[in-house]
């Protein structure tokens, strides 16, 4: 099947299309950790325990649960573009929302708005990722290099100019509402711009003997195509190692004020996990179109998940503000290079439903981020006294799991 631009409106430049998609994605790394840089507040304004936040916050994994469930399909029949407008408009819109809403009921309607808006988003900006990926890997060969770590390496870039800007609004005690609704605005704004540059794939993208096919494929009691087994196992993969960036976008600030941090010191837990993915991504995008090694998807992956395990333990067994902070930049480090590789194999699995494979890998990793925060409040309520440091350490140190399925799923990124 060829992976064509779908009737996209322009026949954009090369260079336009990875500035467009780079820059979304940048935008969309300015959003959920300026709000997790705000989460103290946001627990203080709602008067929500740890449980009862993680409740309310679960309105953003539910709302993109849902809408990347169906996203890989609208991939097939709309295209990868009108998709992500569509889901940009809903997210970036009820984003700047978050911080006037009055109560945890109203923050998760929110939130759940923003989830919708979000999964749909993901899903069209993973497959025109992984489309930019593939059509620079058939014009420059091994020269390259992993583009789309350097335009997951921009998502990241993007959330390091979040957790700076939302440590200079802490500290500059302005209010919450306003600085989230001027992030949603900006993320307006990318939106609009972007729109007049990209291709539109997935809109045709139909196999010709599928078209031809007998008409049992047409008919209401046809089965459903089934994904195959390694691409479940490499969306799982993706899930674990999204779901602890997802916590450290938001408990990282947290767990650092109750070991004794300020709220403007414990932003800095935000800004080391966001400066260390960053920096892992790009590196590896750039670096891989000289070094062969770096181009070795699994390993890759092994060793990120080893420096995650490493950097969890710094986070939970000093228990320090130091260590912590450290512990959450290897961490992040670790997991970031993960993401990309499972965007970028998953339409190679199963070439007949790029789409499908696209959004199944977008709905496992994606919900898994956002899904984190939610998991980590009630975890850590019944694992210990109401708010405390070490029912919060304890219940982070149940991550530890999850960069060891990386470890062993890893080898179902190598191409047979």
């Amino acid at each position: 099947m060829n992976d064509n631009n779908g009737g996209g409106p322009h026949d954009a430049p090369p260079r336009k299309v990875g500035l467009a998609v780079g820059l979304l994605g940048l935008g969309n790394g300015f959003m959920e950790p300026n709000a997790g840089a705000r989460s103290t507040e946001i627990q203080r304004s709602t008067r929500t325990s740890d449980a009862t936040l993680s409740l309310g916050w679960a309105g953003w994994p539910i709302g993109m649960f849902l809408a990347s469930t169906v996203g890989g399909r609208l991939l097939e029949r709309v295209g990868a573009r009108a998709v992500l407008l569509a889901g940009g408009l809903f997210y970036f819109g009820a984003f700047a929302a978050i911080g006037f809403a009055p109560n945890i009921v109203a923050l998760g309607v929110v939130l759940f708005v923003v989830g919708l808006g979000n999964g749909l988003f993901d899903v069209g900006w993973t497959r025109l990722s992984a489309h930019h990926d593939h059509q620079q890997e058939q014009v420059k060969g091994d020269k390259a290099g992993l583009v789309i770590q350097v335009l997951n390496g921009l998502f990241s870039l993007g959330s390091v100019a979040a957790a700076i800007t939302g440590m200079v609004v802490v500290a500059l005690g302005l209010p919450l509402g306003p600085h989230l609704l001027a992030v949603g605005l900006a993320g307006l704004a990318v939106l609009a711009w972007s729109a007049r540059h990209l291709p539109n794939p997935g809109a045709t993208e139909v196999d010709v003997d599928r078209r031809a096919a007998a008409p049992a494929h047409r008919t209401q009691g046809a089965p459903r195509p089934r994904a195959p087994r390694r691409l479940r196992a490499v969306a799982a993969m993706s899930a674990c190692a999204t779901l602890p960036v997802g916590v450290g976008y938001l408990w990282s600030s947290i767990y650092l004020t109750r070991l004794g941090a300020s709220e403007t010191v414990a932003t800095l837990g935000v800004l080391a996990f966001t400066l260390a993915e960053t920096a892992v991504r790009l590196s590896l995008g750039m670096l891989s179109r000289h070094v062969a090694a770096l181009r070795d998807v699994v390993r890759q992956a092994r060793v990120g998940a080893l420096v995650a395990l490493a950097g969890l333990a710094l986070v939970v067994v000093p228990a320090t503000i130091p260590t912590a902070i450290a512990g959450f930049a290897l961490l992040a480090a670790g997991m970031a290079p993960i993401a990309g590789l499972a965007q970028r194999e998953a339409p190679h699995i199963w070439p007949d439903h790029k789409g499908r494979a696209t959004g199944m890998v977008s709905r496992y990793m994606y919900t898994a981020l956002v899904a984190g925060p939610v998991v980590i409040g009630p975890l850590s309520s019944l694992l210990g006294a109401k708010d405390s440091p070490e029912s919060l350490r304890v219940a982070l140190g149940a991550l530890l799991l999850l960069p060891a399925v990386v470890l062993v799923l890893a080898g179902r990124l190598r191409r047979a």
